[in-house]
């Protein structure tokens, strides 16, 4: 149990967490030296927060669904950004984006099905059924993509191939955090350090002060989730906070497009 979902469950907190955490920062700046701004902001971003954490206590199926939607979104946007003089970026996103899920999910059905059902404590048979066709969309998809159009370069088709083979042989919630942490969360920061040119002392202790608030709120979630057992409740509460932190971290970064208007000098830091 420790090896298999505790372990796993601590690098997605503690080393994934942390490229949502810079939010902070980043509202900071767009808040420039305005106070109330950022109180604004940061309301804002609690309150969709909130939302989606609402969404996932009243129908967690829902939840959970928009949560793989979302991600295959947001995943895809950043794995698109350095190929942007490339065409089809939405259809190349969604290719990218759900190659994470669609792998993990079919490789590793029956523990997938598992985990998605102590996540919503529901009957998941329609998700599982619905990313079994996911699959096949998604692997048309990259067929026409990679022979047909020629979008992807010989070191993105490597990349696809690599991070296919490490989900296949990780188990799925190892598989989860490699993704999540060493390639998404990895890519996050690159480019957040590359908009904002210098990470200050301020910068880090508002990424962890986050990053524990964070945590707590895992915590916290498991006196409310009764879901039979501590390792149970530690992986729904892990999996809903990690939902109620996407909602409002894509507004952020693929809505209001921050770190663009920051590349584009639209907001700027005093040194």
């Amino acid at each position: 149990m420790i090896l298999e979902y505790l372990i796993p469950i601590a690098i997605i907190v503690f080393v994934g967490f942390p490229h949502g955490a810079v939010d902070g920062v980043l509202i900071l700046l767009a808040a420039g030296r305005s106070w109330r701004r950022a109180v604004a902001l940061f309301a804002g971003y609690l309150f969709v927060g909130l939302g989606t954490a609402g969404i996932w206590i009243s129908e967690p199926v829902i939840g959970l669904l928009l949560l793989i939607a979302l991600s295959v979104y947001h995943f895809g946007r950043l794995d698109t950004v350095s190929s942007l003089e490339l065409p089809l970026r939405t259809l190349r996103g969604l290719a990218l984006g759900a190659l994470p899920v669609v792998v993990i999910s079919q490789i590793h059905q029956t523990e997938v099905e598992y985990l998605f059902q102590i996540i919503t404590n529901r009957d998941v048979g329609f998700l599982v059924g619905a990313l079994e066709v996911m699959t096949m969309a998604w692997a048309a998809l990259i067929v026409w993509l990679a022979t047909v159009r020629k979008v992807f370069s010989w070191g993105q088709l490597f990349e696809i191939s690599a991070v296919s083979c490490v989900l296949l042989i990780l188990p799925p919630l190892w598989g989860f955090a490699f993704y999540f942490c060493a390639i998404h969360s990895f890519r996050h920061v690159r480019n957040v350090k590359n908009s904002i040119s210098t990470v200050s002392k301020n910068d880090w202790i508002v990424v962890w002060g986050l990053t524990i608030l964070s945590a707590l709120l895992v915590l916290v979630g498991l006196t409310w989730f009764n879901n039979g057992g501590l390792y149970k409740g530690l992986i729904q509460s892990t999996f809903i906070v990690l939902a109620s932190l996407t909602m409002p971290h894509m507004v952020l970064i693929d809505g209001f497009r921050i770190l663009e208007k920051l590349d584009r000098g639209r907001i700027y830091r005093d040194n």
